[in-house]
């Protein structure tokens, strides 16, 4: 019997302008963190699923088990309350970029990455790409990183 080869991987190509923050989208929609629709807690580092739907946005399905039923959570409504948290417009919500530059790695891992193109085992179509990288020391690098994170804090507070 002959078997067809997989299809390729479909993918996207992202840049860092790509990226929104969600933060605020997440602190304005979600209102329920803890019960689902029986007024049960929810426990979020034992669900093993989650279920989204096109028609029903705020209401996400989890199962703490593969095996079981899907139990409910309308991420609008308060503790133990079955009515929805407002009339909120999906319009009203605008979106910020996560970034506005590129983050730079660290000097040491441009040098492996650059090493590995070296030896071509990343393929040379992608060399350029790494060699244009930026860079900075791990003290460095790191201190930008939590600087973008204290400045996303600063914003939605």
């Amino acid at each position: 019997m002959h078997t067809l080869p997989p299809p390729p991987n479909d993918a996207t190509e992202l840049g860092f302008q790509d990226f929104v923050n969600l933060q605020l989208l997440a602190t304005t929609l979600v209102k329920n963190k803890n019960y689902y629709l029986s007024n049960e807690k929810l426990n979020w580092l034992k669900v093993k699923s989650f279920e989204f739907r096109k028609d029903s946005p705020f209401i996400v399905g989890y199962k703490y088990d593969y095996f079981d039923e899907y139990k409910y959570i309308d991420v609008r409504s308060t503790k133990g309350s079955r009515r929805s948290g407002g009339n909120i417009s999906m319009d009203d919500i605008v979106l910020k970029q996560l970034y506005t530059k590129a983050l730079p790695i660290s000097v040491e891992k441009k040098k492996d990455l650059i090493n590995l193109c070296n030896k071509n085992v990343i393929p040379s179509i992608y060399h350029n790409f790494f060699f244009n990288l930026p860079s900075l020391s791990n003290k460095r690098a790191d201190n930008i990183i939590a600087e973008a994170d204290t400045d996303d804090k600063d914003e939605n507070e």
